[in-house]
């Protein structure tokens, strides 16, 4: 049964239809009423991609970047080195755009930092922290 007809479903709030639920938190997260379509989707089209804070550690920061790069179809992060030049500049792409930072792409795809920095930041020098 999809969540629109469930009765007790808070579906429709999340697309906009009045409520009871507070709607705003899960659809940042997702992007709004269309990531929520997309997320509720039998397709596994969308992946959730938690805020990549300090307190995250180096599994949990591999397993989000392998869950990434599966969904996009590049591989896991130790392949991206060997990818070819469009595709391993996709995967920085991805990654950084995912909240990943220079020093953690690094880290986790073996690749060095002013190749990720060239693609992240388009030849430009890496700014000042």
């Amino acid at each position: 049964m999809p969540g629109g007809e469930y009765r007790w479903s808070s579906y429709q709030e999340y697309l906009g239809a009045p409520g009871l639920a507070r709607t705003e938190t899960v659809l940042d997260m997702v992007q709004g009423p269309e990531g929520f379509i997309a997320l509720c989707s039998d397709d596994g089209g969308v992946v959730y991609v938690p805020r990549l804070g300090r307190g995250m550690d180096e599994n949990a920061r591999l397993c989000v970047a392998t869950e990434v790069l599966s969904a996009a179809g590049l591989g896991a992060p130790g392949d991206v080195k060997r990818l070819s030049r469009a595709r391993r500049d996709a995967a920085i792409r991805l990654l950084g755009e995912k909240g990943f930072s220079i020093r953690w792409i690094e880290r986790l795809t073996g690749m060095g930092r002013g190749t990720i920095a060239h693609v992240l930041l388009g030849g430009r020098e890496e700014p000042d922290r």
